[in-house]
């Protein structure tokens, strides 16, 4: 299993999503300091767990039909953002890549199951969409207030700790996409930054992301590199939404 932990300061501008195995060391010493954080957090991840690891599909699509008759993928975006990436293409063994389950990826990692990688985009999509709306608006009175028309919109910037074999970077770059698909509505376009402390799945990542998703990183839509999770990325900070795919005794 995995727990999420979305953490949204008072001012919403930054949704936080941690991923935590539950059979690593000392998962009890995870700690928010925002009381107000996961009011409903026990009673969605009961919901959950009922329905998971059932929805296996033969195909990327009856995968996502079956996460979504399940009640786990709930939202447009976040459907069409898996239905635009394959999971074979980021498995070591593709026969198996619709199965509703982790496979290991090498180093002692595994990619997630399907229904977890859905319940991370489902708890991160309504803060990027409260701020796509909030990036519109501004942009719209700075237009009337004699603003130039021509300048270039604010993007969403989203960072993902423990890109691994590249799977949820690659839904990442999907649900923002600056290429010719264009972003999933109703999200603006954006880049997403995949990290992972491992020099070796930063380059299975890459690799992944060029058999069928190449166009994001040629669009600058996903940036792939070597990175602590404990130092984030300041340089190009602050972002709107971060990810942490990877275990940690606190936070």
């Amino acid at each position: 299993h995995s727990l999420f932990i979305p953490l949204l300061p008072s001012h919403l501008n930054t949704s936080f999503i941690h991923t935590v195995s539950c059979t690593s060391n000392n998962p009890q010493t995870i700690r928010s300091t925002t009381p107000t954080a996961t009011p409903h957090l026990s009673s969605n991840l009961l919901k959950m767990s009922l329905r998971a690891w059932t929805c296996h599909g033969r195909s990327q699509r009856d995968m996502v039909e079956k996460l979504t008759s399940a009640g786990i993928i709930k939202s447009a975006p976040v459907k069409e953002a898996l239905l635009r990436v394959d999971r074979s293409n980021y498995v070591e063994n593709p026969s198996n890549a619709y199965m509703d389950a982790p496979q290991l990826i090498g180093h002692e990692q595994t990619i997630s199951a399907p229904h977890m990688h859905s319940h991370a985009l489902e708890e991160i999509v309504p803060t990027l969409t409260k701020i796509s709306s909030s990036l519109e608006q501004a942009q719209k009175m700075e237009v009337s207030g004699g603003g130039s028309s021509t300048t270039t919109p604010a993007e969403l910037k989203i960072l993902d700790v423990g890109c691994g074999s590249g799977y949820l970077t690659a839904a990442f770059g999907r649900i923002v996409d600056r290429g010719s698909q264009g972003p999933v509505p109703p999200l603006k376009k954006g880049r997403v930054w995949g990290i992972d402390v491992i020099p070796d799945l930063v380059s299975m990542s890459r690799r992944n992301i060029m058999k069928a998703d190449s166009d994001l990183l040629d669009s600058g839509t996903v940036t792939l590199s070597v990175g602590d999770g404990w130092k984030g990325l300041p340089n190009e900070g602050p972002f709107h939404a971060i990810h942490v795919g990877a275990a940690a005794d606190d936070f």
